[in-house]
């Protein structure tokens, strides 16, 4: 597939068939994880996936949204390694996460699966309930599966800025 169909095709996904994802696209999505860059490759992030009955309650205990959802990539931030930058003092964690983030989605799209970036969750829930260190931060819910056959893109999809709306050439 090519880079240009995978970012046009891929769209929020929130209603999921009940088709099991095969361990293998899995396998190979934590791959495209894995080679990810990350500032000065600290690589500060652990993943957790849940896909059984009792993790997946898990997540739906943290309040999230359930669009059906065979597979759930929970992606935390470990805070104590994290890089700074020297001028500003900031972490890049967010940065790192985002990079991670966008990875999954267009992993999972490359291998023919539907996805929905959330953030709608209570950390500290999920934190709670996967017994996480205090320096591991759940980020994001990454929802992966097989699209409903009623799945389509919200409305807003295809409301996009033009270039010349968010581009300065310098």
């Amino acid at each position: 597939m090519e880079f240009t169909d995978i970012y046009k095709d891929r769209y929020s996904v929130r209603s999921f068939s009940n088709a099991k994802v095969e361990s293998e696209k899995l396998e190979r999505i934590i791959e495209s994880v894995r080679r990810s860059p990350t500032a000065l490759n600290r690589q500060p992030y652990k993943l957790y996936v849940a896909q059984t009955e009792e993790g997946l309650d898990k997540v739906k205990r943290a309040m999230a949204p359930d669009y059906g959802q065979p597979v759930v990539f929970i992606v935390c931030s470990q805070r104590n390694n994290v890089w700074k930058n020297r001028y500003s003092g900031q972490d890049n964690i967010l940065q790192d996460i985002g990079i991670i983030g966008a990875t999954i989605l267009y992993a999972a799209e490359n291998e023919g699966l539907g996805s929905c970036y959330v953030c709608n969750f209570d950390p500290k829930v999920l934190q709670s309930e996967l017994n996480l260190e205090a320096e591991v931060v759940p980020e994001c819910l990454i929802f992966v599966g097989y699209p409903s056959d009623s799945a389509a893109p919200s409305e807003r999809h295809s409301i996009r800025r033009t270039a010349d709306e968010f581009v300065t050439f310098i």
